[in-house]
């Protein structure tokens, strides 16, 4: 890469922001944005990908030199519906709450994302958002229950009928993103001595379940 060239990461979850930047700290001249998506897709065969909801990109700042403001508006203008954001890590956040809710309990249930409306999850849904809000508390993201529970339920109803990417993951035998999904609030949870039981029950399910695929039997 250019020593002056400017990063952006835009993926579901976590994580590889923190050693990405710890990186660049030896290259003074780079920057290192983040970015959120709520645009939908669905890949039915291979190189037919479907665009199935239209939704908002977030990119915001995270470390290093800003990204020049030319650049910034031609980023802006040529990706639909996308805006700059200040508060990049709370938008994050709430995007990893949501995943954490909707991403490893569709994929371990077998169901599409508008079955989790049922009453049957809602406690598991409700534990899962409220230990994504301590931990996000311990790392200076305020975030507010209420307001992550009904965003939650928001989407589950607007994605009614999607497969998640997880379920996707894990019918076509890929490997998942949960590392950086539950796996990331494991891993914060761990650093600052905070039980997070049902993230890290889902963490495990979804090992088991990409380790059954690896196995010859």
């Amino acid at each position: 890469l250019a020593p002056n060239c400017h990063i952006i990461l835009l993926h579901n979850g976590m994580g590889p922001h923190i050693n990405l930047a710890q990186r660049l700290l030896g290259y003074p001249q780079m920057g290192l944005s983040l970015a959120t998506t709520s645009q939908g897709a669905l890949r039915s065969a291979k190189w037919h990908i479907a665009h199935t909801g239209i939704g908002q990109t977030i990119i915001g700042h995270y470390s290093g030199i800003t990204l020049k403001q030319p650049i910034k508006n031609i980023l802006l203008k040529a990706i639909p519906n996308a805006s700059w954001h200040d508060q990049i890590l709370s938008a994050l956040w709430q995007k990893l709450v949501i995943n954490c809710a909707i991403n490893p309990l569709t994929a371990f249930y077998q169901c599409r994302n508008g079955q989790l409306a049922n009453d049957e999850y809602k406690a598991e849904i409700k534990q899962i958002i409220a230990e994504c809000i301590t931990v996000a508390a311990a790392d200076n993201v305020e975030l507010e229950m209420l307001a992550c529970h009904e965003l939650v339920y928001k989407v589950i109803a607007l994605t009614s009928n999607n497969l998640s990417s997880m379920y996707q993951d894990i019918y076509h035998q890929r490997q998942t993103e949960i590392d950086y999904i539950s796996g990331y609030i494991v891993a914060r949870g761990t650093h600052h001595q905070i039980a997070v039981q049902v993230n890290n029950i889902n963490l495990q399910r979804i090992k088991r379940l990409e380790a059954q695929q690896k196995s010859p039997s």
